[in-house]
């Protein structure tokens, strides 16, 4: 059904141009055929992902645009944005440990080379 819907003969060559099969299914079935938006809109979000994949394989780059245009909303909804803060948190944490850890180590050089300095210092004022 999907390929049928998605042919790539087209009546007109806007940015809203329409296979002309999908035209014919919803003049078949008495539905007004207005955009792609009607077709994805029935289409499980769990399932957009491989439906632009096969849109993307096979069919125009309009088809493609027309799709990502049509599903965006969907798409972000399946985001588990609490997770995907959550990680960049964690990432974010683990920066500041690495960094900490830097310049740890850079603070215990610096003290070294002063107490090198200092006993350097104190061979000379002896």
């Amino acid at each position: 059904m999907i390929l049928t819907q998605l042919k790539s003969v087209y009546y007109d060559e806007g940015p809203h141009a329409l296979p002309l099969g999908r035209i014919e299914s919803c003049r078949m079935q008495g539905i007004t055929c207005t955009s792609y938006n009607s077709l994805y809109a029935q289409i499980d979000p769990v399932v957009l992902p491989d439906v632009l994949s096969l849109v993307g394989e096979r069919c125009s780059v309009n088809d493609m645009y027309c799709g990502l245009l049509a599903t965006v909303p969907d798409l972000v909804s399946l985001i588990n944005k609490p997770a995907v803060l959550k990680e960049r948190m964690n990432d974010k944490k683990k920066e500041i440990t690495n960094l900490t850890t830097e310049y740890n180590q850079k603070v215990r050089a610096l003290f070294a080379e002063i107490n090198e300095l200092n006993e350097e210092l104190q061979m000379i004022t002896d």
